[in-house]
C-alpha cells in the first residue's frame, strides 16, 4: 500500500490573526491560522478555509517543489510563476492559454506546457500544466474525473494509470479532524484498511466533470424531505470535491433540512447559512441516500464551531447562489473515500464501473470541539 502524508492546510476569507509556529510531535511546522499556502499570512486566496495539500514536484530539466492542493473537482494541474521561486516553465510549450474559475469568481490563468509531475515517488510524464499568473496560491494538482478522450489530454492520475504506475485504477482519501494528532493521508493504487470501519457504499460516477454522483434524497431523524426541485432535476450533478470547504445544497434543500432540525435558524442575513443547538442530538445530523443507503455526516464535522457565544453551531449545510449539492470537506471527514475509475474509462459511458465509494472514517479522538480557525495536526498513516 502507497501512503502519502498530507497537510490539511486552513485558508480563511478572514481578518488575519497573528502568525504562529504549530508543530507536530515530529517537529514538522503546519502553517498558521489564516496563513495562506505561500506564507505571505494574506488569508485572501481561495473560498476554502481546509484543504488537503502536500509536496509536489514539476520539471523536466528542475525539480522545482510546491506546496500543492489535491483537488478532485478539477482536471488541471497548474504552478505559480510568482516569485522567485515560481515556476521556472522549462516544459515544452503548447502555444495555447488555459484558464479555470474557483468559486465563480476566482479565475486562474495562463500558459499551458507539458511537463513531468511527481508526488512521493510516483511521476506523471508529460501532463498538460499551467504557468498560472497573478495568483497568491501555488498550485493545485488536478485529480479530478475527465478522461483523456474527451478533453485530448490524461490528467495526473490518468497519466499513472496509463504508465502503469499504480497496480489499482483508484486513491483514497482520509481527511483528518481539527484538533486532532492524526494526519490526513491519500493512497495512490489502494486503500487503507485502518482509516474506515464497516463496508463501502459504491456510488457510481454519472457523468464526467468532477467526481459526480446521484443523491437519491435526503433526510433528518428518519423523516424523509422533499423540496421544490426534484433531487434528479439538479442542474448541476452532485459533485465530490475536496476543494470545497462545506456541504453546498441547493437553497430549497439547505431549507428543508435546516427546518427539520429543532432550533435551526439563519445565520445571517444571506439565508444561505444556518446555525442550530450545541446541545442537539445526533439523531438530528441529516442524512443522505447514495446507492439506496442512508449515510449521515458525523456530529463532529456537522458542526462547524461557534464564535458568537450564544450556545449555537455552525451548519456544515450552505446553500452559495448558483450551486447544487457538493460534498466537500465537512462529509469527507465523516467518510473514508475511495475514486475508483472504471476499466473502460478512456472511452467514457455511464455504467463503466467509475465510483467514488465512502465507509465511515476512523478518527483519534479530539482534544477539543472544532474551532473556526483550527490547523489539522497529523501523523504517519499505518497498516
Amino acid at each position: 500500500m502507497f501512503r502519502i502524508c498530507l497537510i490539511l492546510a486552513v485558508l480563511v476569507i478572514a481578518p488575519l490573526v497573528e502568525a504562529l509556529d504549530l508543530c507536530v510531535d515530529d517537529g514538522e511546522c503546519l502553517r498558521s491560522p489564516g496563513q495562506s499556502p505561500n506564507g505571505n499570512g494574506s488569508g485572501d486566496t481561495l473560498y476554502n478555509p481546509a484543504q488537503p495539500v502536500g509536496t509536489v514536484t514539476v520539471g523536466i530539466k528542475y525539480n522545482q517543489s510546491f506546496e500543492a492542493v489535491f483537488d478532485t473537482g478539477s482536471y488541471q494541474t497548474w504552478f505559480t510563476t510568482t516569485g522567485i521561486t515560481g515556476y521556472a516553465e522549462t516544459g515544452t510549450p503548447l502555444h495555447q492559454n488555459g484558464s479555470i474559475v474557483y468559486g465563480g469568481n476566482y479565475t486562474v490563468e495562463g500558459p499551458l506546457y507539458l511537463d513531468d509531475v511527481a508526488f512521493d515517488g510516483f511521476t506523471a510524464k508529460n501532463i498538460q500544466v499551467m504557468a498560472a499568473q497573478s495568483t497568491t496560491f501555488n498550485a493545485t494538482l488536478g485529480m479530478g474525473y475527465w478522461t483523456k478522450s474527451t478533453i485530448g489530454v490524461a490528467g495526473f492520475f490518468e497519466t499513472l494509470i496509463e504508465q502503469k504506475s499504480v497496480t489499482t485504477p483508484e486513491f483514497g482519501l482520509h481527511l483528518g479532524r481539527t484538533n486532532t494528532p492524526e494526519k490526513s493521508s491519500l493512497t495512490l493504487g489502494s486503500r487503507d484498511s485502518t482509516k474506515h470501519t464497516g463496508e463501502f457504499v459504491s456510488v457510481p460516477v454519472i457523468q464526467q466533470g468532477g467526481w459526480s454522483i446521484q443523491i437519491d434524497g435526503y433526510s433528518v431523524n428518519g423523516k424523509m424531505l422533499n423540496s421544490t426541485t426534484p433531487v434528479g432535476t439538479i442542474p448541476n450533478p452532485p459533485l465530490v470535491d475536496t476543494g470545497t470547504p462545506y456541504i453546498n445544497a441547493p437553497h430549497d434543500a439547505a431549507v428543508a433540512i435546516h427546518s427539520a432540525i429543532p432550533g435551526a435558524v439563519p445565520a445571517d442575513d444571506t439565508g444561505n447559512v444556518w446555525k442550530y443547538p450545541c446541545s442537539t442530538s445526533a439523531i438530528y445530523m441529516p442524512t443522505l441516500i447514495l446507492s439506496g443507503t442512508s449515510l449521515s455526516i458525523a456530529p463532529e464535522d456537522f458542526n462547524m464551531g461557534s464564535a458568537a457565544g450564544d450556545g449555537m453551531s455552525e451548519s456544515a449545510i450552505r446553500s452559495p447562489l448558483a450551486y447544487g449539492w457538493v460534498l466537500g470537506s465537512p462529509w469527507l471527514m465523516s467518510f473514508y473515500t475511495v475514486f475508483h475509475w472504471g476499466t473502460s474509462a478512456k472511452e467514457w459511458e455511464v455504467g463503466n464501473g467509475t465510483s467514488v465509494n465512502f465507509a465511515p472514517a476512523v478518527h483519534q479522538p479530539a482534544r477539543s470541539h472544532r474551532h473556526w480557525l483550527g490547523v489539522e495536526n497529523v501523523s504517519e498513516a499505518s497498516e
